[in-house]
C-alpha cells in the first residue's frame, strides 16, 4: 500500500503529534488539580485524561490502520487498541454532553435565585460517564480480533461476532452519534433562549442584570471553547473509524479508505494538542496558575525587582 518513504513520514507525524498531545494535556491536567474545583474545571479534566490515554493509544492504533489486512504485531494488540480508542472518544462525548446540560441549566437559571450545581454533583457525574463509557466498549474486545485470510493475519471484526457486531452498532449509535446531536441542538436551544429572552429590568436590581450577565457570557464562552475544539474532530474521526470497522468488505484494505481513515485520526490528534492551548488562552485563571507551576510568575518578579 504505502512505500518505504511514505510509511516513515506517517510514523514521524504521528509520534510528534503523541509526545505533543502526551506532554500538553499531562501540564494541563497537573494545573487544573492545583485550581479550586469548578464545574468547568472538573470537567476539563476528564477531557484532558481521555486525550491522554487516546494520544498514549496513537502509534498503535496507527499501526493497526497500516497493517490492519497484514498484520504482525502481537493478537492482543488488535483489540486492545481499537477498544481503548473507541471508549476514550465515547467518554469525550459523554463529558461535552455534561457540560452542554450544565451550561445550560446555568444559562436558563441565571436569573434564578438557587445555585448552580456543584462541582462535586459534577464530578460523581463524569466519574458516572466514564463507568458507562466502559459499559458501552465492552463488547468491542470480542467483536474485534485477528484472523487468517489468505495465509495473512487481518485486524479487523470478527466474521462469526454476529451479536457482538450488533452491540458494537448500538454502543456506537447510543455513545456517539445520538449525545453529538442532542449536544448539537442543546447549543441551538441556549443561542434560542439567550437571543429571545428579555432581562426581567423592572424587577430586579443592576447588580443582579449585571451578574447573571456576567455568569450567562462565562457559561456560553466555556461552552463555546469545548464543543468547537471537540465535536469537529470525533465527529469526523468517529464516523470514519465506525464506517472502517463496521464494512463487512475489503474496504480497509483500500488505499483511499486507509488514507481517509489516517487522515481522520491525525485531525483528532491535532485537535488534542490544541485543545490545551483554548483552555489555557480560554482561562485567566488557568494561565495564572500555569505560569506559577512552571515558574514563569517568579521570575518575571525578579526581573522587576532587579529592575
Amino acid at each position: 500500500m504505502y512505500g518505504t518513504i511514505e510509511l516513515c513520514a506517517i510514523r514521524t507525524t504521528f509520534w510528534l503529534l503523541t509526545l505533543t498531545g502526551v506532554v500538553a494535556n499531562l501540564l494541563m491536567i497537573l494545573t487544573l488539580f492545583r485550581l479550586k474545583r469548578t464545574i468547568f474545571f472538573v470537567i476539563l479534566i476528564g477531557l484532558c485524561l481521555s486525550d491522554l490515554l487516546s494520544a498514549c493509544n496513537s502509534p498503535l492504533f496507527v499501526e493497526i490502520i497500516i497493517s490492519a489486512r497484514d498484520f504482525t504485531l502481537p493478537k492482543i494488540f488488535c483489540g486492545l487498541s481499537t477498544t481503548v480508542e473507541i471508549g476514550t472518544s465515547i467518554a469525550t462525548v459523554h463529558q461535552v454532553l455534561a457540560l452542554t446540560l450544565f451550561r445550560f441549566h446555568t444559562v436558563v437559571r441565571a436569573a434564578s435565585p438557587r445555585k448552580e450545581t456543584s462541582h462535586r454533583t459534577c464530578t460523581y457525574t463524569i466519574l458516572s460517564l466514564w463507568m458507562i463509557s466502559l459499559l458501552m466498549i465492552s463488547p468491542y474486545p470480542f467483536a474485534v480480533g485477528v484472523s487468517e485470510i489468505d495465509g495473512r493475519l487481518k485486524c479487523d471484526m470478527r466474521d462469526n461476532a454476529t451479536l457482538a457486531k450488533k452491540l458494537v452498532t448500538v454502543s456506537a449509535t447510543a455513545g456517539i452519534f445520538v449525545p453529538t446531536l442532542v449536544i448539537s441542538g442543546l447549543c441551538i436551544c441556549i443561542a434560542v433562549f439567550l437571543l429571545g429572552r428579555k432581562l426581567p429590568v423592572s424587577t430586579a436590581t443592576p447588580s443582579a442584570n449585571a451578574s447573571r450577565q456576567r455568569m450567562e457570557k462565562r457559561a456560553v464562552k466555556q461552552l463555546v471553547i469545548v464543543v468547537i475544539s471537540f465535536l469537529v474532530a470525533y465527529t469526523f474521526d468517529c464516523g470514519t473509524k465506525i464506517f472502517m470497522f463496521l464494512k463487512s468488505d475489503d474496504v480497509s484494505s483500500d488505499y483511499s479508505s486507509m488514507t481517509l481513515a489516517l487522515a481522520a485520526h491525525g485531525i483528532l490528534r491535532l485537535s488534542e494538542c490544541l485543545n490545551p492551548v483554548l483552555y489555557y488562552y480560554g482561562s485567566i485563571q488557568i494561565r495564572r496558575e500555569m505560569k506559577k507551576m512552571c515558574g514563569i510568575s517568579s521570575s518575571n518578579q525578579i526581573k522587576i525587582q532587579n529592575k
